[in-house]
């Protein structure tokens, strides 16, 4: 018969268990120790504790003089010196200096948890490791920093913390004598040199170097998320992961680049952002030898080569290069949005509409000019600001060595550059063009290449998705309705320009002079007013143009395109506000 805790429920066989299980809830501690007073729930733990003042250790090593309080001890303990190992694992022929050691192995290849937490029922492959756990439920911490005050549940624990204090690295990896700080981390890189990887997942077959990494690895299958935030209860699969996400209600970003004074919440995107400032490109295509800052980019890159969109929307048929991209299109048509200010609960459909909203609640400018005293939102943007008058341009282009003071000027500079490299090509006349977008529409004038033809005006498109929207100027359907005033709009980027007419919130902020806009592209409109560069050059006739929108609009000078049509009088335009003067015509006959 089972027998369950009244406060939290939990069942236990026995009922000793359960006794020693309310001492968690009532906090109550009856064994204490007679000569310094501590208190213990537990009897096992109060007699560990007696060795402490005792320190009864008459086994002693002959060859280093380390003692023992058992015999057994120092007999295990003497393996260190002679090497042997006597005890060998039939299934991988690993050998251990103790038979305990091998038996503490082979739950690796079983995956065997016998010793079982009986306050949370997690499950641990050694008793040391359960012993361990329980100082996390009683909050014990024996091994105290000396230093620092810092306490640590396990003595090396202690010794590696030690190392922070000390700056030593006292672990090199004797392939390339790289030196670590803690012995794990060497253990680590070395795998980078044999790229062993002995642990396998039996639901999909993939591999991994670390036992750790296959545990975290799992819970995708089982759908696990064991770490929970107590503030929203967002759940994670890994501690790292619920740590991060911590910062999200801190606001907190611990870490800092020393080059521009730029914070971060985790310390990836940190070394992320470095690579801006030393250049280092790591992450290099086999193909064609193009170098990226982030591993992310470089497979998406290897999609150009490929050429294949394999995620297919099932509502639309608009198809896309990676799931990620395709879950994050559902959006559209499922209306969700997940993302939720905690300030005033607004929801957004992405992340980043997220957090251009959270500038509308920010109105304080902390970081203030010490020289003209204009205050700025974020620390990077003050210095930023200051090479202003200091006349300092710290990022220098790696291809002709032209300098600027900010890094977006820098990056739009770049495009001059990359323009050069035409690496879009036409499979029906060998055109090559610098811009996808370019080659999209390159391919109009190859007739036989549109297949989308509307069945009411014969007008032909590239894309489903874009006859679907078309097909609407014929059917009047408005499916987006503004939840405000219940105007109707026809497509959902123009009802979401709409609802700025209401709100006033204009989240896009120039980090230059601070002047706020309701739309990003208005805000890139603006950056030209502070960089004179003709940055989007035609492929065709090679003029140049401050905007990527006004060399979209030049193109169609080429192309005859004249996507505006009018809905009344099946009139064409090439320009949208062409199409609204237009328009008014028919507005104006109507009684």
């Amino acid at each position: 018969m089972n027998l369950a805790c009244d406060v939290c429920g939990l069942e236990f066989t026995k009922k000793r268990n359960l006794v020693r299980h309310k001492f968690f809830h009532t906090g109550e501690k009856p064994y204490v120790c007679e000569v310094c007073g501590k208190a213990f729930s537990w009897k096992s733990n109060l007699t560990k504790h007696h060795l402490v003042h005792t320190k009864e250790k008459d086994f002693i090593c002959h060859v280093c003089d380390k003692r023992f309080a058992r015999l057994r001890s120092l007999e295990e303990h003497w393996l260190t010196h002679t090497g042997e190992k006597p005890f060998a694992c039939t299934m991988c022929s690993k050998s251990f200096g103790n038979k305990s050691g091998l038996r503490k192995h082979h739950r690796t290849h079983t995956d065997e948890k016998p010793f079982v937490c009986y306050l949370c029922q997690k499950g641990f492959s050694s008793k040391s490791s359960l012993k361990y756990h329980y100082r996390n439920h009683v909050n014990e911490r024996p091994f105290k920093c000396d230093i620092c005050g810092r306490g640590f549940i396990r003595n090396y624990r202690l010794k590696t913390h030690y190392l922070t204090h000390s700056n030593e690295k006292p672990f090199k990896c004797h392939v390339c004598s790289k030196a670590f700080a803690k012995k794990w981390q060497v253990n680590e890189h070395f795998r980078t040199h044999t790229n062993k990887k002995r642990y396998v997942c039996k639901n999909c077959g993939k591999r991994f170097s670390l036992k750790s990494c296959l545990d975290v690895h799992r819970r995708i299958h089982t759908d696990e998320k064991p770490f929970q935030c107590e503030l929203c209860e967002k759940s994670f699969r890994q501690m790292s992961a619920l740590k991060a996400h911590y910062l999200v209600h801190t606001g907190e970003k611990p870490f800092e680049c020393e080059t521009c004074g730029k914070t971060f919440s985790c310390k990836t995107g940190l070394n992320r952002h470095r690579r801006n400032h030393t250049g280092k490109k790591p992450f290099v295509c086999d193909v064609c030898n193009k170098a990226f800052f982030e591993k992310s980019f470089l497979k998406r890159h290897y999609l150009i080569h490929t050429n294949k969109k394999s995620f297919e929307c099932d509502v639309c048929q608009k198809a896309f290069w990676r799931k990620w991209d395709l879950e994050v299109h559902y959006r559209i048509h499922t209306k969700e949005k997940p993302f939720v200010c905690d300030l005033c609960n607004k929801a957004f459909t992405f992340k980043s509409n997220l957090l251009n909203h959270y500038h509308t609640h920010v109105s304080e400018k902390r970081f203030t000019c010490s020289i003209c005293k204009k205050g700025f939102l974020q620390k990077c943007h003050l210095i930023e600001h200051y090479c202003k008058h200091t006349n300092e341009k710290p990022f220098a282009c790696d291809l002709c060595n032209r300098a600027f003071s900010r890094k977006a000027d820098l990056k739009k500079h770049n495009i001059t550059h990359s323009l050069n490299e035409k690496s879009f090509k036409c499979d029906k006349c060998d055109s090559a063009f610098s811009r996808k977008e370019y080659l999209k529409a390159h391919f109009r004038t190859h007739a036989n290449e549109k297949q989308f033809i509307c069945d009411v005006c014969g007008k032909i498109f590239l894309k489903l998705i874009v006859l679907y929207k078309h097909f609407r100027s014929h059917t009047k359907e408005k499916p987006f309705v503004c939840d405000v005033c219940s105007r109707a709009l026809a497509q959902k980027d123009s009802l979401y320009k709409h609802y700025f007419t209401h709100s006033k919130e204009k989240p896009f902020i120039c980090d230059v002079c601070n002047k706020v806009f309701s739309q990003k592209s208005l805000l890139d409109a603006h950056y030209i007013t502070h960089n004179n560069e003709r940055s989007f050059p035609c492929d065709l006739c090679n003029k140049a143009f401050f905007t990527k929108s006004h060399l979209l609009r030049h193109c169609r000078t080429h192309t005859n395109e004249k996507p505006f049509v009018c809905d009344q009088c099946d009139k064409s335009f090439s320009e949208k506000y062409l199409f609204n003067c237009h328009y008014r015509i028919h507005l104006d006959k109507k009684p």
